[in-house]
């Protein structure tokens, strides 16, 4: 915190400021407060995992000591050639992939869709069926 000083010169009206800096903080780890803390215990001086309750869990059992044991392992030799080249037409017993039609005509029409322009004439129009509904309505308003 700085502590200023304020001065008032009544005869010129002159306002002087006099800042007095005052040093603050440290630059020592040791003098601070609040250090972080791992496991309920704080980060000063050397501290070990243990010291820290870190628990290392044993891995030797995961890694293989005998490192030139290659009975896992096989010889490019013994690949086929697809595993080496990655071509697609080194592969064996490809599937056969039909080609996919593109005209319509060329699917059989086994459910019978209507393929060609059917003759509607026997069939009755919207004018006729409006007519015969506005008739019998008129006659049965004559009832």
């Amino acid at each position: 915190m700085n502590n200023i000083e304020m001065t008032i010169d009544s005869n010129s009206e002159e306002i002087g400021f006099n800042i007095e800096k005052q040093s603050g903080g440290t630059s020592d780890y040791t003098d601070l407060s609040n250090k972080p803390k791992i496991n309920n215990v704080e980060l000063s001086g050397n501290k070990t995992t243990s010291d820290l309750g870190i628990d290392i869990p044993d891995v030797s059992d995961f890694i293989t000591k005998d490192v030139n044991n290659l009975t896992y392992y096989t010889k490019t030799s013994n690949l086929s050639n697809v595993a080496t080249s990655g071509n697609y037409n080194d592969l064996t017993n490809k599937p056969t992939i039909p080609t996919i039609p593109t005209n319509v005509s060329a699917f059989n029409n086994d459910a019978g869709y209507l393929t060609q322009h059917q003759d509607l004439s026997s069939y009755a129009t919207i004018q006729y069926v409006d007519n015969i509904v506005g008739n019998i309505e008129t006659e049965l308003e004559g009832i």
